[in-house]
């Protein structure tokens, strides 16, 4: 079928400076210095999630039939962008409120032509993802499991991997302060590795990662003649495609060394301490809320990325965002039949709970939220 992405709804230059931000920080506190991670030599690290995708689709790609591969409704354009690339036919699967899967609805569309299906842990979640692989198992179908909001999930030991996922990816930067990275994890394959940025190139991304970019082009600006062209130092160029967020050019990149030490180097656990306990503060000030209700409101053994939050009326999206809270939304969400998803691009946010907050960050949410319960 022929995918169509709509407009975006609302555009980030639409709302004041962001005081609170949607992702991380570099804090060394959440950093161990000597005590590297480890995780499975079936671990490949790539430039970005959607690059991940793009090199896991074009592995389990057959050469000699279509290849048909069921998404699901809801999603971010960069999830399906690579397929579209890859040449799949992508058929969309619906998703229930609770971003569940109706296993007898996905029975149905697990048709003999299909061949692949992407199963996703939204916002780190498993929701019922267990039983969607098991049924999509049964139909002989390549399962590619979308981690991107669960990269702790993906860096288990490779004895715990879960064995009925052919391949597994993750983003780095979803959960970690950096600006790019991605993960591939190929049960029993081992990829080669992907080669880094230059050093030049390094170290640039080092000092955009540590906030250093504004101030050097502004120093840099200072300088230059008046009737010179206002420009960007680290201004990114890829070759243009019709596709908004894929670039072939993702999936020949192992991205920064610097992304790739913060993965070694980053304590795990208490950045999944710091998600839960932020994540519990926020749900339960809020799961009493008049102007919407948290999606999810027991964590069980996941860790967040978000706090998933479903707005009565969409016109709060852009209340909160006047405050200078950056919440985000999926409004790029692909047409299609599924209620829920074309719903939730207007309607559900992602209210940050992330390891760099503090608590009058939180407090400052949860002011705001109220604060909007009175009008």
């Amino acid at each position: 079928m022929e995918v169509y992405f709509p407009p975006v709804i609302a555009n980030a230059t639409d709302f004041p400076a962001v005081t609170i931000k949607a992702s991380p920080k570099v804090d060394f506190r959440m950093l161990r210095f000597f005590r590297k991670n480890h995780y499975s030599e079936f671990i490949r690290l790539t430039k970005n999630g959607r690059g991940a995708l793009g090199i896991v689709g074009q592995q389990l790609k057959y050469n000699d039939r279509k290849n048909v591969i069921l998404i699901p409704a809801y999603h971010c354009p960069a999830l399906v962008e690579p397929f579209i690339w890859l040449n799949y036919e992508i058929r969309f699967y619906p998703l229930n409120p609770d971003l569940s899967v109706d296993i007898e609805q996905f029975n149905a569309l697990a048709q003999d032509d299909v061949t692949h299906c992407i199963v996703v842990r939204f916002f780190g979640f498993s929701q019922n993802i267990e039983a969607l692989k098991s049924s999509a198992k049964t139909h002989n179908l390549l399962v590619i499991e979308d981690c991107a909001h669960a990269l702790f999930d993906i860096l288990l030991p490779q004895s715990e991997t879960p064995a009925d996922s052919d391949a597994q990816i993750a983003s780095i930067n979803k959960l970690l302060p950096s600006i790019d990275g991605g993960v591939i994890h190929f049960p029993k394959v081992r990829l080669p590795k992907l080669p880094c940025y230059s050093l030049g190139e390094e170290c640039k991304g080092l000092m955009h990662s540590i906030g250093l970019m504004p101030f050097i082009n502004k120093i840099r600006q200072l300088f230059r003649r008046k009737t010179s062209e206002p420009a960007e130092l680290f201004a990114t160029h890829v070759k243009a495609n019709k596709l908004k967020y894929f670039s072939p050019d993702d999936m020949t990149s192992g991205g920064y060394r610097h992304t790739q030490w913060l993965l070694d180097y980053c304590d795990i656990n208490r950045i999944k301490v710091k998600r839960s306990e932020n994540f519990n503060y926020l749900v339960g000030q809020l799961k009493n809320s008049t102007i919407g209700h948290p999606l999810f409101e027991q964590l069980s053994d996941n860790t967040p990325y978000v706090v998933p939050f479903l707005l009565n009326d969409k016109k709060y999206f852009t209340a909160l965002r006047k405050q200078g809270i950056q919440v985000l939304r999926w409004e790029e969400v692909a047409k299609s039949d599924c209620r829920i998803s074309q719903d939730y691009r207007e309607r559900l946010v992602q209210l940050p709970c992330h390891q760099s907050l503090r608590q009058n960050d939180l407090d400052e949410i949860v002011l705001q939220i109220r604060a909007l319960e009175t009008h």
